[in-house]
């Protein structure tokens, strides 16, 4: 008997649309696959002035003996605010910008650079902690080429390019550096990688990376190396087995193969760095301060990476937070370094963004992933609609001073595409009267105001489950693609709190009873 497109399906493709555009959970997760989730969306022009000073301010233009070892990046936001201010979206961009070609783009010379996103969970009591989950960062494929992976593509080059005239094809010899990253065009053309992998891990081992990491590099398996050693795939968060060597594999080993593979430096963005600062009891916070010095400054005897000069650190601190850990930060001159004071010279100040840029954002959202050319920019919604998404869900009081969050628009979007696409009566142009009918009234997703906030998550279902969202009745068989939206994401505790499902095919809500086998998960 044959199947006809699903009425969610065919109203997507009659307002030329993939899948609902928002983030069914509007928190940037980097290590998700899905672009709506993992900050691939981001309307540069937003945030081109804190851009520009990352760049200049912080990164000096790519000349890397100029850049300081530690900067700071401030969050700052109204008392009684809430967080979700786009700052992660800002730093994942920055740090595909950079890897995308070692930084040649975005500072417009050949700047032989790197940068590794950090986030900073809530949970995280201490540096060793932090460097786990750098090092799990390093190996991160999620948003595209995962870092270690580009550190063995240079090393493959610079150690062929070593060898003999006649070991390696001419065409591989000459090949752009990209290409050094495929192994198929590489074992097309000849290249044997068993014994390719076996010539970088010799190399690395010339250049003193210890036997265990020379040949997770060289085998392009790092992630099941590092997992090996925690006990465990999932690397965040870290166990103790893995945390206790974090340090030496992130500044001796990784640092290592980062110079093998002739790259200036690393620059290690740590999104919500103040979480370790809380969670760091306050008698303890010079020791912290200590740990940090010696990890990016002071520690040349003990590590690699400061010897060498090859990493920085910019982290992310909350203005309501920074004045609890000033002393301890003075306490070992650090200050010095970096002050910690919101409009320092070498700083940049993420800011909440004014009304009038919220239909910039929705519009960013809407144009990706476009299959069909729609009838004008902001199809199905009129301009008015997105203005009224915007209006009702700016912070503070109207007028000039209004501003919003992503966190919260983004939410606000989402349920009015939702509530659009599940009424047969309402048709595009999709109005402001139906925008306040759908969130006047209605209270949006609650977050809260403090530090301590958790974004929630998603997972996967614990048995195989089919969509009951009708988006999938034109396919030959069922697609199980229910994920559970979840809260405190990231944690591994049982019993965590289900805020609802969505289908990852169409991204809409789906109301689903959860099977018997399920539960006793």
């Amino acid at each position: 008997m044959p199947k006809f497109k699903s009425p969610v399906k065919a109203r997507l493709q009659g307002w030329h649309l993939k899948r609902v555009p928002f983030p069914a959970t509007p928190f940037v997760d980097p290590f998700n696959s899905d672009p709506l989730r993992n900050g691939a969306v981001f309307a540069r022009d937003l945030r081109q002035t804190e851009i520009t000073r990352i760049r200049h301010a912080l990164l000096k233009e790519g000349f890397a003996g100029a850049v300081k070892p530690w900067a700071w990046m401030w969050a700052q936001k109204k008392l009684g605010g809430s967080l979700g201010m786009g700052k992660t979206a800002l730093l994942t961009y920055i740090t595909d910008q950079i890897n995308q070609d070692y930084g040649r783009k975005f500072f417009g010379h050949a700047a032989h650079w790197l940068a590794v996103y950090v986030p900073v969970h809530p949970t995280t009591k201490s540096v060793p902690e932090l460097a786990a989950t750098a090092l799990a960062c390093v190996c991160n494929e999620a948003r595209g080429t995962s870092l270690d992976r580009l550190l063995l593509g240079r090393i493959r080059r610079k150690v062929i390019m070593l060898s003999s005239e006649n070991e390696y094809p001419s065409e591989v010899r000459q090949a752009a550096e990209s290409k050094f990253l495929d192994d198929k065009w590489l074992s097309n053309r000849g290249v044997d990688l068993t014994r390719l992998a076996t010539t970088v891990h010799r190399h690395l081992r010339e250049c003193r990376v210890s036997a265990g990491f020379a040949q997770a590099i060289a085998e392009g398996s790092l992630h099941q190396y590092l997992g090996t050693l925690n006990g465990d795939a999932n690397l965040i968060p870290a166990r103790p087995s893995l945390t206790a060597k974090a340090l030496t594999l992130l500044l001796n080993d990784l640092a290592r193969v980062v110079n093998a593979a002739e790259v200036k430096r690393v620059t290690f963005l740590l999104d919500d760095f103040y979480y370790l600062v809380k969670r760091t009891p306050p008698k303890d916070r010079i020791d912290l301060a200590s740990e940090l010095r010696a990890m990016a400054i002071s520690g040349g005897a003990s590590y690699y990476s400061v010897k060498e000069n090859l990493y920085n650190w910019i982290a992310v601190m909350h203005t309501n937070t920074a004045y609890t850990f000033s002393a301890a930060w003075e306490s070992v001159d650090l200050h010095k370094v970096a002050p910690l004071k919101l409009n320092a010279e070498e700083s940049v100040v993420l800011h909440p963004f004014p009304v009038y840029q919220g239909k910039d954002l929705l519009e960013a959202f809407l144009r990706f992933q476009r299959p069909s050319h729609p009838p004008y920019d902001t199809y199905p919604f009129s301009a008015e609609a997105l203005a009224a998404i915007v209006a009702l869900s700016a912070q503070g009081k109207p007028g000039a001073d209004a501003t919003f969050e992503p966190r919260s628009l983004l939410q606000a979007a989402y349920e009015v595409t939702c509530a659009a696409l599940l009424r047969e009566d309402v048709n595009p142009p999709l109005g402001p009267a139906f925008v306040e009918h759908v969130l006047t009234g209605v209270p949006l997703s609650e977050v809260a105001d403090s530090d301590e906030d958790v974004a929630p998550s998603e997972k996967l279902l614990p048995v195989a489950t089919s969509c009951l969202c009708t988006c999938h009745t034109d396919e030959e068989s069922d697609i199980l693609d229910i994920v559970a939206i979840v809260a405190g994401g990231g944690s591994r505790e049982k019993g965590q709190q289900i805020l609802g499902y969505r289908c990852m095919a169409c991204n809409m809500p789906t109301a689903l009873p959860i099977p018997a086998e399920a539960k006793q998960h």
